[in-house]
């Protein structure tokens, strides 16, 4: 059972914070020498086409841990409910992939963010491209308990993860490091943009702060975070 009150606290906390940093650093050797093995990406695909264009001239991955173990399904899409990533029901039709199978160390790396059973993804984004900005929450009914987590493996030099604040469109740009994990946050609108002719490759998973692992993390984390906050 989780402490309802430091969850609903921190939940109102995160809306504040662009780019968290979960202060875990990750052995990126192990974790691309893994990634290096995954021979095929396939481009997003989507039900939805008012993001459909930008994201497959754009996106393309992988999953680990998918709906029914599928590693070439949909990224964003207009799932069903038994089939709905953010929901208890859809989480129970969750499995690891052959692509998660070939990728022990990373799928440890879940383990250890208490993520391990939730959706979670290689994505790739190509040289000199960028997304429009969109929220998760607003636009496709991520519920304020997931949390988008982003592990780099490579970052170009010229890639910059940002958020806009709903509030005043003020703009929060950062680098995230590799192997390092972060809550990059999707209730504000946000993008990437990526201005190398390299491309950018990232573990994108779901954290379910209904978890005390979870919550755990994100205190502390919160705690120790020094950047700018979102009025």
């Amino acid at each position: 059972m989780i402490d309802y009150k430091k969850y609903f606290k921190i939940i109102e906390e995160l809306k504040t914070i662009p780019h968290l940093d979960l202060l875990k650093q990750y052995d990126i050797s192990k974790v691309k020498n893994e990634a290096n093995q995954i021979k095929e990406f396939i481009k997003y695909k989507s039900k939805d086409n008012l993001s459909k264009d930008p994201y497959v001239k754009t996106w393309s991955g992988v999953s680990l841990y998918g709906l029914n173990g599928d590693q070439y399904q949909p990224y964003m899409a207009n799932w069903p409910k038994e089939f709905n990533p953010y929901t208890e029901a859809g989480i129970k039709n969750m499995s690891i992939t052959p692509i998660g199978k070939i990728c022990p160390y990373i799928m440890s790396v879940m383990q250890d963010l208490g993520i391990e059973k939730m959706l979670s993804r290689i994505m790739r984004i190509s040289p000199n491209s960028s997304l429009e900005f969109h929220s998760h929450s607003l636009k496709h009914g991520q519920p304020d308990n997931i949390l988008t987590v982003q592990i780099p493996i490579y970052v170009p030099e010229k890639f910059k993860y940002v958020v806009k604040s709903i509030n005043d469109n003020k703009t929060y740009e950062e680098t995230y490091k590799e192997g390092r994990a972060y809550i990059f946050n999707s209730y504000h609108y946000h993008k990437v943009v990526n201005e190398s002719n390299k491309r950018r490759l990232s573990i994108v998973a779901y954290m379910d702060l209904t978890e005390n692992k979870c919550l755990d993390i994100v205190e502390n984390a919160i705690l120790n975070y020094k950047g700018p906050k979102i009025l």
